[in-house]
């Protein structure tokens, strides 16, 4: 079995070159993988078996969180949790910056930010309402949204971009 971790090479392409049938699973973990976080989505290529799909899934468990996807969603997979980090930490730095400007001493700061982060996502998750509805529960806006949305969007356009234009460029 080979487990790629190549973010813009599809599965079919290494079973091509490979010229036998090997079985092939696309990896495209993140950072938080590092510390058992993670989220590790996955393609399979026609030649993995159940009883190796279950392997795998043990094996990325280690990392965080799995999720089997369709080789053709692996690109969008890579810019929403591959790259996905990379949009959180510049408001994680302004957050904290700003609270260790007005005296909070930076594990403190940390740890209310990563919190805050972290039991959004989980609320977002458990609780099947939209960010929309939920935002509402919160009396005060100091953010203006349509710019959130837009730089998000942007970076994500760019990003799946630069994996589909890798992806393109391999297989053409």
């Amino acid at each position: 079995m080979v487990i790629s971790l190549a973010a813009a090479i599809p599965t079919w392409l290494i079973e091509s070159v490979l010229c036998k049938e090997t079985p092939i699973v696309r990896v495209i973990p993140n950072i938080p993988s590092l510390i058992g976080e993670g989220m590790n989505p996955y393609a399979l290529g026609k030649y993995v078996t159940k009883e190796q799909t279950l392997f795998i899934g043990k094996i990325l468990s280690i990392f965080g969180k799995t999720i089997h996807l369709k080789e053709e969603q692996m690109n969008i997979a890579t810019a929403l949790s591959a790259i996905g980090p990379t949009y959180f930490f510049p408001a994680i730095k302004a957050m904290k910056d700003f609270a260790l400007s007005k005296g909070m001493n930076e594990e403190e700061a940390v740890r209310i930010i990563s919190q805050t982060i972290s039991g959004t996502a989980e609320l977002v998750k458990q609780s099947k309402k939209q960010p929309d509805e939920l935002k509402l529960m919160i009396g005060t806006r100091t953010i203006d949204e349509e710019v959130v949305k837009n730089v998000f969007t942007k970076a994500i356009e760019e990003a799946f971009s630069k994996v589909n234009f890798a992806t393109e460029k391999l297989t053409t």
